[in-house]
C-alpha cells in the first residue's frame, strides 16, 4: 500500500495489485457499482475506482452510487507522497456520514478506524442507504 498527502488538501491511498482483489471483495463493492473495482482512496471520503476501459472515477465511500461518480485523471500514479506517519494504516471517517446528515467539519463526526473496520462501516452504510432510498 502507497499512502501519503498528494497536495495540501488530499491523502491518498493506493492498493497493492496484489490486494486489489480482496479489498474488493471486502468493500462487497459488486453489490454496489457493477463494472468498477476500487484502487485506492482519496480525501479518505472518496474511493478511486477503475472501469474496465481503464478509466479512473472518484466515487463517495457512502453513497456508493452511479450518480456520484466522476471522472478523474490518473495523475495521482506517479505523484511523490508524502508520507504522515499519523495517518498510517488508519481512515478518517464520519460517525454520521454526510448524506444521510452528517456534518463534514465537525471534530464529534469524525472517527479513526483501521482499513476492516471501514470496510465494515462502508458496507452498513451503504446498505442503509439502500434500504431507505
Amino acid at each position: 500500500m502507497k499512502e501519503g498527502w498528494l497536495n495540501d488538501s488530499d491523502y491518498l491511498i493506493l492498493f497493492d495489485q496484489n490486494v486489489i482483489a480482496e479489498i474488493n471483495n471486502n468493500y462487497d463493492i459488486d453489490k454496489y457499482l457493477v463494472d468498477f473495482k476500487i484502487i485506492g482512496i482519496i480525501g479518505w471520503d472518496d474511493f478511486i475506482l477503475v472501469n474496465k476501459r481503464n478509466k479512473y472515477f472518484r466515487c463517495p465511500t457512502v453513497p456508493l452510487n452511479e450518480k456520484y461518480i466522476s471522472e478523474i485523471n490518473n495523475d495521482f500514479f506517479g505523484a511523490d507522497l508524502e508520507k504522515d506517519e499519523r495517518f498510517v494504516g488508519i481512515i478518517k471517517w464520519h460517525i454520521q456520514p454526510i448524506i444521510f446528515g452528517g456534518s463534514p467539519s465537525s471534530e464529534e463526526n469524525i472517527t479513526w478506524v483501521p482499513i476492516d473496520g471501514h470496510q465494515k462501516l462502508v458496507k452498513w452504510w451503504n446498505d442503509k442507504y439502500i434500504e431507505v432510498k
